[in-house]
């Protein structure tokens, strides 16, 4: 029980941190779909709530040509690489 509240403080430690990076950050699932997004990425995509984004696909938020680029180029190779989430 120790290491299980061990492990969920330092969890909400580092997902504060990530909350408030001053850097734009988002990650996606395998699905391409918003899973995260700093503080930072909602005040300069013009959000106030991650509700209003999370679970969406990602190419919403990018421009069409590096939304297709995305799809087409970089994302194939992570997945047959079995790469994990934050594609």
């Amino acid at each position: 029980d120790l290491l299980e509240a061990r492990v969920a403080a330092r969890t909400a430690e580092l997902e504060g941190l990530y909350r408030e990076a001053p850097t734009p950050l988002f990650a996606m699932d395998m699905d391409a779909r918003l899973i995260s997004a700093s503080d930072r990425w909602l005040e300069f995509m013009g959000y106030s709530f991650r509700e209003e984004v999370l679970g969406r696909p990602a190419a919403e938020f990018l421009p069409p040509e590096l939304a297709r680029r995305h799809a087409e180029v970089l994302r194939p190779p992570v997945l047959s690489d079995g790469g994990g989430d934050g594609v």
